[in-house]
């Protein structure tokens, strides 16, 4: 039976995640959002910050922040409200908590080939991304690793995202991740 789903169509819907995702986030929860996956800088005092940009505490709290106003932070960090949609005022920026399950985080290149994905063939009619293996990726944060996650940080995207077996993590210490399949596309034939 001829496939009803040409090669040239996946790998045009896979070439759009592989250009665009430039971070690779393990989890200790499924994220819905990209907020929830991402792993920003640092809070910075005296900065301008613009709508929509997002911070984490110089000590790590669980939570990021996303700037809801726009301005200039203060001149020391402020006290930051930990609870997910409460605001901290920050001289004239506020800041919305935002849960946060990021535990490692990984910067990738993009581009099939010549980056940290590739698209290759799977099984009899299908394509696949597959992301290739990170060796020595530090772990910020202890927890239990259960999920996994492709963002786009520059236009705060979360593009997709799996569960993986549970592992336990701890800060400080680096970690090799294995190449893993993280997107399939199946003819549906």
């Amino acid at each position: 039976m001829a496939k009803m789903i040409s090669d040239a169509t996946f790998d045009a819907s896979l070439a759009e995640i592989a250009d665009n995702c430039d971070e690779f986030a393990i989890l200790s929860d499924a994220p819905s959002t990209f907020y929830e996956a991402c792993d920003p800088d640092v809070w910075l005092d005296t900065h301008v910050y613009g709508l929509g940009e997002v911070v984490r505490p110089t000590v790590r709290d669980g939570n990021v922040y996303e700037c809801t106003t726009g301005g200039t932070s203060g001149g020391g960090e402020p006290a930051w409200d930990t609870t997910p949609g409460q605001t901290t005022n920050d001289n004239t920026v506020v800041w919305t908590c935002r849960a946060n399950y990021n535990l490692l985080d990984i910067t990738v290149t993009e581009g099939d080939g010549n980056g940290d994905y590739v698209i290759q063939d799977y099984g009899a009619g299908g394509r696949k991304l597959t992301v290739l293996e990170q060796l020595a990726q530090t772990c910020h944060t202890s927890d239990t690793a259960t999920s996994w996650a492709l963002l786009d940080k520059a236009n705060r995207v979360l593009y997709t995202n799996g569960e993986d077996t549970p592992k336990v993590l701890t800060a400080a210490i680096d970690y090799d991740v294995s190449e893993f399949d993280a997107v399939i596309l199946e003819d549906p034939v």
